[in-house]
C-alpha cells in the first residue's frame, strides 16, 4: 500500500463514529455517524441517519459505487490544542509528543497516552494530565475553546 494509500484511509478512519454527510452520484444526501466501511469497495455504514427528504433510518448502508463524496460534519477535535495544555505541566521539550494523524498525544514516553476519548495511565501525573483533559472538555462544550 503506497503512502498516499494509507494516507487517505488514516484520514478516513479518523471519521469514525463522527457525523459525516454522504452525497450519491444521484445527488441524494445522506447525514449520520459514521460506523464502518469497507477498505475495498468504500462502501459506507451510518448509525442515526437522515436522508435528504428528511426521513430517519437507524442504520443506513450506501455502496461504494453510488458514493460521490463524503464530507466531516463535525469539527476535528482540536488535539494541538489539547497538546499545548497538557506541555504546561511539563517545562522540559520532548515530553509532551503529539502524533496528529493518530490522534494521540505521548507523555513521557508513552507512559501516558492522551486521545479525544480520555487519558490512559495511572498514578499522580495521570491525574493531573486527567485534570487537564477535563477542564479542556468543559470548555469545548461550553464554546471557549477554538
Amino acid at each position: 500500500m503506497s503512502s498516499s494509500t494509507r494516507k487517505f484511509f488514516i484520514e478516513l478512519q479518523n471519521l469514525m463514529n463522527k457525523k459525516v454527510r454522504v452525497v450519491t452520484v444521484a445527488k441524494q444526501v445522506f447525514e449520520g455517524e459514521l460506523q464502518g466501511f469497507d477498505q475495498n469497495t468504500l462502501s459506507f455504514c451510518l448509525i442515526n441517519t437522515n436522508d435528504s427528504e428528511g426521513i430517519k433510518y437507524h442504520r443506513a448502508f450506501i455502496l461504494g459505487h453510488e458514493i460521490a463524496a463524503i464530507f466531516e460534519v463535525e469539527k476535528p477535535f482540536d488535539m494541538k490544542g489539547l497538546a499545548d495544555e497538557i506541555s504546561k505541566l511539563f517545562p522540559q521539550p520532548g515530553q509532551v509528543k503529539l502524533h496528529e494523524s493518530a490522534g494521540v498525544i505521548s507523555v513521557l514516553d508513552n507512559k501516558i497516552t492522551v486521545t479525544e476519548a480520555g487519558v490512559e495511565g495511572e498514578g499522580p501525573l495521570a491525574e493531573r494530565i486527567s485534570a487537564v483533559y477535563d477542564k479542556y472538555m468543559e470548555e469545548k462544550a461550553s464554546g471557549k475553546t477554538s
